[in-house]
Parts: C-alpha cells; sequence; structure tokens
C-alpha cells in the first residue's frame, strides 16, 4: 500500500504534465526555448495571459531566434488585453524605444493581435457565454429529481467486518486487553458524481466531481448512481433532459462521532496535512479535500472552511484546485460566474482536465443562465483529447455528431 504522502506527489506530478504553462516553464529551466514557445503558444492563443507576456520576454531578449521588438510589443499589448500587471507599461517602453518609421509597422502587429486573441474575439468564438436572463430552451420548469438511491457496495468494509469479527474471538479466548488498538476502521471517504438523466428518467454519463481517498469508492458510487430511480426533469409539461444532477454519498462516517477518537490514523492525516497547507499550496488544496470530506468528524476547533482553503490554492495558481473550485461552485453552490472564471482560467493554462471539463459544461450546460454551444464544446474537447484525455475522445465524437445533425 502506498503511504498516503507519497501518494499525494505522485497525484502531483500526474497533474502537473498535463499543463502548456508548466511544461513551459519545465522547458525554459532546460534552456529548450523553442520547446517553451511551442506550447505558450497554445496557451496564449486562448487569453492566458501570462503565456502571452512570457513570449514577450522570450521575443525581448532573442531565445528563441532574433531579438525582435516587433513581436515583443505585440505580445506584451494583448497581456495588457487581459490586465496582466505592467504588461501596458512595457508595451509603451517598446513603442518608444522604437525609430519613429518602425513605430507604425510595430503598432499594426499589436492591433492585429489584439483583434484576433484578445477578450472580445474569444468571447465571440471560444469562451462560454453567461447571460442576465435564462437562454431560450434551457429552462427547466422543474428539475430531475433522486426517487430511490441505488445501493452502494463496497467489498473494503464487508472485509473489515469479517476482520474485526475475528479479532473479537480471538480477544474472548485470549482475555486480550488490547482488542480496541487492534480493530480495524472501516474505510472512509465521501464521493460526489455528477450524471446527466435523459428524458425518461434514465441516468447518463456518470462522473465523479470530488472524491477523498482517490479512487478508493469511485465504482461504488458510480454503480449506484447508475442503479438509482431518477423522476424526469419537465419542461412546461414535457419531459426534459437534465444535465450535471449531483449525487453525494458518505461512507464509514455512519455512527461515528469524532475522527481523533474513531479514525486517530485519519486525524494523524489530517494534522500533517494542516501543518503543510501553511506553507505549499499543492497541500492546500489536499488539506482543503480532507477538511470537506471529513467535515462532520470535526470539531468546531478543528474545522475551517474548505472553500476558503481550497480558494487560497487555486489563487495561488494551483490549477487543479483552480478546477475543483470551479467545479465546486458551478455544480453544487449555483454560483456560475464565479466558477466558470476559475474552470476558464485553468483550461486556459493548458490543464488537459479542466479544458475537458468546460467543453463538458459547452456542450451539455447544467444552467440555464449558460449559453450551450457545440461548436465552443468542440473546441476544448479536441484539445484536451490532443493531449490524450479519455472522456474528452469518447465526447469529441459525440459533439461532432450533435454538430453534424444541426
Amino acid at each position: 500500500m502506498i503511504r498516503p504522502l507519497i501518494f499525494l506527489f505522485i497525484l502531483i506530478n500526474s497533474f502537473s504534465v498535463t499543463a502548456n504553462i508548466i511544461k513551459a516553464n519545465q522547458a525554459i529551466e532546460d534552456e529548450d526555448f523553442q520547446q517553451a514557445a511551442q506550447f505558450l503558444l497554445r496557451s496564449a492563443k486562448v487569453g492566458h495571459a501570462e503565456s502571452q507576456f512570457k513570449l514577450a520576454i522570450m521575443n525581448f531578449q532573442g531565445q528563441i531566434g532574433k531579438k525582435d521588438l516587433h513581436e515583443a510589443m505585440s505580445w506584451l499589448f494583448l497581456a495588457s488585453q487581459y490586465d496582466y500587471p505592467n504588461a501596458l507599461k512595457f508595451t509603451q517602453e517598446i513603442y518608444a524605444s522604437l525609430p519613429a518609421e518602425q513605430q507604425q509597422k510595430a503598432l499594426k502587429l499589436a492591433e492585429a493581435r489584439a483583434l484576433e486573441f484578445g477578450p472580445d474575439n474569444l468571447q465571440q468564438t471560444i469562451l462560454p457565454h453567461i447571460g442576465d436572463s435564462a437562454f431560450a430552451g434551457q429552462v427547466l420548469d422543474k428539475s430531475a429529481k433522486l426517487v430511490k438511491r441505488g445501493p452502494l457496495h463496497y467489498t473494503g468494509a464487508a472485509r473489515r467486518s469479517v476482520a474485526n469479527e475475528a479479532l473479537f474471538y480471538k480477544a474472548l479466548q485470549s482475555g486480550n486487553a488490547n482488542l480496541l488498538k487492534q480493530m480495524q476502521n472501516f474505510e472512509s471517504g465521501m464521493v460526489i458524481t455528477i450524471a446527466d438523466i435523459d428524458s425518461s428518467g434514465n441516468v447518463e454519463d456518470v462522473e465523479v466531481i470530488f472524491e477523498w481517498p482517490e479512487h478508493q469508492f469511485t465504482d461504488a458510487s458510480i454503480d449506484s448512481v447508475y442503479n438509482s430511480v431518477v423522476s424526469p426533469a419537465k419542461r412546461g409539461e414535457d419531459h426534459a433532459a437534465h444535465y450535471g444532477l449531483v449525487f453525494s454519498a458518505y461512507f464509514g462516517s455512519e455512527g461515528v462521532n469524532d475522527l481523533r477518537t474513531d479514525y486517530p490514523h485519519l486525524y494523524k492525516t489530517f494534522r500533517s496535512l494542516q501543518r503543510q497547507a501553511e506553507e505549499n499550496p499543492m497541500s492546500a488544496y489536499y488539506y482543503a479535500n480532507f477538511l470537506r470530506a471529513y467535515r462532520p468528524l470535526l470539531s468546531a476547533e478543528e474545522y475551517e472552511s474548505f472553500e476558503k482553503v481550497l480558494l487560497g490554492s487555486a489563487e495561488q495558481g494551483i490549477l487543479i484546485a483552480q478546477l475543483a473550485y470551479g467545479v465546486y461552485q458551478v455544480y453544487e453552490n449555483d454560483e456560475l460566474q464565479d466558477g466558470m472564471q476559475w474552470i476558464v482560467k485553468a483550461a486556459q493554462a493548458g490543464f488537459a482536465p479542466a479544458e475537458y471539463r468546460l467543453g463538458d459544461l459547452l456542450m451539455h450546460s447544467p444552467s440555464a443562465y449558460l449559453q450551450q454551444d457545440f461548436q465552443k464544446a468542440q473546441f476544448w474537447l479536441t484539445r484536451a483529447a490532443e493531449q490524450g484525455h479519455e472522456a474528452a475522445q469518447k465526447k469529441l465524437e459525440t459533439v461532432k455528431q450533435l454538430i453534424a445533425k444541426r
């Protein structure tokens, strides 16, 4: 069994390698500037201001060819459109340093790049549109509703029941006074899934959006949702599809009141993550997950808002935290505007799971205020699929079929 903290580092690495900006930073560190430029360009064109700024610096310093002040100025000007710190100031300085006969040429290049990759154009072509009022055809008068939860079959708990029963009888025979220390706690955690419900009430496309610990209860939770009975949504008098219905499942917390007493091994993990979260934003992400999963078992003194911790990690640039916070806000907290901006931010950085989630949201919008757009969905699903994201590859074929039917 992999020790928890080692497992965290494995997960950190597995998530990091899919992001353009992280790949670019590594290539810059290795002085492979041509490779870095390719990664930066991929994100710069979809509105990632840090990538735009770094491309400007590389052109200014001549790291990807000859020193090119025109290119540097154009990328800086584009970054300024996204309010990147000091981008406008440096744009003006480069412009002022150019000979008069070159200033107009540099300005035209900057304006053309801003026109192609600036916020206004990207909003029209690839970014989600959130309306002040509901979009026609997306309003549900009655949401889909869980009628009967499917059974949660988890063999791990059963195995521990058998082990504990064996320990109990052995203790009776030997007079073991340390029985409680030897008893095996049931595995515990939390899983949140989303599913699409068709107009007949059939459950489709179940996905995990939160789980702790990773992968332990995934199959049991997904099977439970697929075997649930759900009443379909309604639009007027007609049944309609409902996208992104949320299902939550808890494991091992029934009859448990205190984390320290009932799960001492988990309490040690809690304290360790709590200490590390103050120094490491990635650890803060995992600490937020722990808080979320075990909130009922923590005292008022021990618990702090997982939302605040998760947001702090996101603000420090942890891409998976940005995605997690955005998904939580969109699906569970009904804060569409706030949630979408974080998902978009991670997607622009080239984080494949965020590209996939953005494409999925645009394909099957869970809100009447987020405009469904198959063309935009195809764009983001394609980007995720190109990075090997399997779910994106499957949904890309579906969205292509939907576009072809129009």
